[in-house]
């Protein structure tokens, strides 16, 4: 299989896409879906969410372990570091003489792990105003394509971008649903005329959820029992990344897949239920998919795997009706087109792309 269409415009990707209509109810515009991947951060600074600039500030703040993985293995991807730290894991663990090493190995992939978190929190913007009035309105303009087009938001970033825009940039009535609820703790006293009080934001799979971490995030974190948000907290005091940063100074580290590739990407996202319902979620959508910033480089072929379950291919490979009809991926150059088109024939859906450079998502 080879791409099938390619749309200079942006624009013009969208405009042909909203002109489409559902493949079941044929009176119903198609719906929309959209997956975000570190291009998108990356789109808003360069100097801060690459892999580059965030290698540079482990190799200078990192420890002397984590800063000699980066100089033997020369290399600045960390997934790659991580899936050859896990095949050396894997190697040095069959030897009995080797075990040791094995073992500090292993704790290097946990300081790298560390670390790569410490990067994203010290170089990520302090707060929500950093990013300009415009950037929002555009950000917001870019989403609100897809939440009018009853579509489903995927992120596989960690970062607060999709957050902070979401809570600025849209109203209240069109806000996508990420799934995270206050409750109130004393309903029995509210009843009696007291005043009430709410419990931190707890996700439910209950929710009519529209907005997924993929991958988790900055913000989510597992307290074992539920699965909490944090966020600004005007009485508390305290910016929301301040908030973070206490967590993870008192050694609570939020949802975060940092895995070298696919297969044990996906365990880890198996073994936690949020993610776990992002990942079905992704499996289950219909209409179109449109991917913003997000290579589909080998480490992430899960991805991949989950957009042909929604196309209608079971784990066995047997084809059954899928709701998913197509999937659109920007691409920045001829290069990037050229890779797409050489992976193709993975896709179980025709597989288009556009040119991502003019989107105008921040800028």
């Amino acid at each position: 299989m080879t791409i099938s269409k390619h749309f200079d415009s942006y624009s013009d990707l969208i405009d042909y896409l909203k002109k489409q209509k559902d493949s079941v109810d044929r009176t119903k515009p198609r719906q929309l879906n959209l997956l975000l991947g570190n291009g998108f951060s990356v789109n808003y600074s360069s100097s801060i969410f690459t892999y580059k600039a965030l290698a540079e500030h482990v190799k200078k703040n990192g420890s002397e372990l984590v800063k000699n993985l980066f100089s033997s293995l020369k290399t600045e991807n960390f997934e790659l570091i991580m899936e050859q730290l896990d095949q050396m894991i894997a190697v040095l663990s069959s030897i009995n003489s080797l075990k040791t090493a094995a073992q500090e190995l292993t704790e290097a992939k946990e300081g790298l792990k560390t670390a790569l978190l410490d990067a994203i929190r010290a170089s990520h913007p302090e707060h929500v105003f950093k990013v300009t009035e415009q950037e929002i309105k555009n950000c917001a303009k870019f989403l609100r394509d897809y939440i009018n087009a009853n579509g489903k938001i995927f992120t596989t970033n960690y970062d607060l971008l999709l957050y902070w825009v979401i809570n600025r940039g849209l109203n209240d009535y069109e806000k996508p649903n990420d799934g995270f609820s206050k409750f109130i703790t004393n309903p029995e006293e509210v009843i009696k005329g007291e005043v009430p009080e709410y419990s931190d934001l707890i996700w439910t799979s209950k929710q009519p959820q529209n907005v997924f971490n993929l991958h988790g995030g900055l913000h989510i974190f597992d307290e074992g029992g539920k699965i909490i948000k944090e966020t600004y907290n005007q009485l508390e005091g305290g910016l929301l990344l301040d908030r973070i940063n206490s967590r993870l100074d008192s050694g609570n580290y939020p949802i975060f897949v940092t895995d070298g590739n696919g297969d044990k990407k996906l365990k880890h996202i198996r073994r936690n239920r949020y993610l776990s319902n992002a990942y079905e979620s992704l499996r289950e959508i219909q209409g179109s998919l449109i991917v913003f910033g997000f290579s589909f480089s080998e480490n992430d072929f899960h991805i991949i795997d989950a957009i042909n379950q929604a196309a209608g291919i079971t784990s066995t490979g047997k084809k059954i009706p899928g709701k998913l009809l197509s999937v659109y991926i920007g691409v920045y150059d001829e290069n990037a087109k050229n890779y797409i088109n050489s992976i193709s024939d993975r896709f179980a859906v025709k597989v288009n792309t556009f040119d991502s450079s003019n989107a105008g998502v921040w800028h």
